[in-house]
């Protein structure tokens, strides 16, 4: 039974520890990483993290722009600054990828400078949390304080130009060292939206059920990058507006959406939960469970992970191959340390 010090050949890991992306809004206007955040990642890189998924980084300076001072990645400014951390991430012997993500209407017109799209013109969910709090009765972003309006349906040419950006920051990422690429899937962000159906409520060919659009972005990507750099997918069934969304497999078929885009290459598929391996609301099924039953993929498991033995039980499950930490590694970058002095 693999335990979470052993290494992971297939990605070349010298452990089975992995620090999920968490979006820490310590950029320029432009999304250069400040020299604070890059020290960030390079400490953890010095503390024995096996892998390192940099936070979720737009793919475009316009319509993907979820946060004030959120890191982006679309240009040879952001590959220069970010090929000098890869190195020393490198020498720290820890591989690195980049998370590339897309908000939809998850962010506003503020941020944008323009339309907020999504797949549907359907407002957000109105729950209400740190980063969607409530101000004269309306939900707002947490950091601009303004409304959430309805969004604009995207149109098939926008589309398709947010898949070129999505190509073309992958390549950017492989280009400047990076040694794999996630793709944002996950927790109600526009990927997300396309293939659910309280987001989605289109009858073209991008319906909800057809998955093309996260497709046609899995197989731009695969095509365009080295067969050996990784190609990691997020995905969640909860979402930023709405942590507890039941599951309904005929608002969002997980199973499908999985199979259907194994095929085209993903290598690893990143689960994250609210507490890993725990039953979705509304089913006894844990999206790990429901992920291995659709591929034979690796997967990594996240939520609430906080010591090793936990950390070794979910190893014990089938595919289950890499643990990621999130919130215990902002504040403790010697994680790995105390997981071990303290199992």
């Amino acid at each position: 039974m693999a335990s979470l010090l052993d290494t992971f050949e297939p990605f070349k890991l010298k452990n089975r520890s992995v620090m999920a992306p968490m979006t820490r809004y310590e950029c320029s206007h432009s999304g250069i990483p400040s020299k604070e955040l890059q020290d960030y990642y390079i400490r953890r890189s010095e503390n024995n993290i096996g892998l390192i998924i940099i936070e979720s980084a737009a793919i475009n300076d316009t319509n993907s722009i979820g946060y004030c001072n959120g890191l982006q990645f679309h240009n040879k400014e952001h590959l220069k600054t970010w090929t000098k951390v890869i190195d020393q991430i490198h020498q720290n012997g820890s591989k690195v990828f980049i998370q590339l993500f897309h908000p939809g209407r998850l962010t506003v017109s503020k941020l944008t400078n323009g339309r907020v799209l999504a797949p549907s013109a359907i407002k957000t969910h109105d729950a209400q949390s740190f980063w969607r709090p409530q101000v004269n009765g309306e939900i707002v972003h947490f950091q601009t304080k303004t409304p959430y309006k309805t969004p604009s349906e995207i149109t098939e040419s926008e589309i398709n130009t947010v898949i070129q950006d999505f190509k073309k920051a992958s390549s950017l990422a492989i280009e400047a060292g990076f040694d794999g690429v996630e793709i944002h899937g996950a927790h109600g962000y526009l990927i997300h939206q396309f293939c659910h159906k309280s987001c989605n409520s289109r009858i073209d060919k991008y319906a909800a059920e057809s998955f093309l659009f996260v497709r046609e972005i899995i197989q731009s990507i695969r095509n365009n990058i080295p067969a050996d750099a990784v190609l990691s997918f997020r995905l969640s069934q909860h979402m930023v507006d709405n942590s507890y969304i039941r599951f309904s497999e005929d608002k969002y078929d997980i199973r499908k959406l999985v199979t259907s885009i194994d095929k085209l290459g993903v290598d690893v598929f990143h689960c994250s939960e609210i507490k890993a391996n725990s039953n979705l609301f509304g089913t006894n099924k844990s999206l790990i469970s429901l992920v291995q039953s659709a591929t034979n993929k690796s997967i990594i498991a996240c939520g609430e992970i906080c010591d090793i033995q936990t950390a070794n039980n979910l190893l014990s499950m089938e595919r289950v191959e890499l643990i990621a930490f999130g919130r215990l590694l902002i504040n403790n970058p010697k994680l790995m340390d105390l997981l071990q002095n303290n199992p």
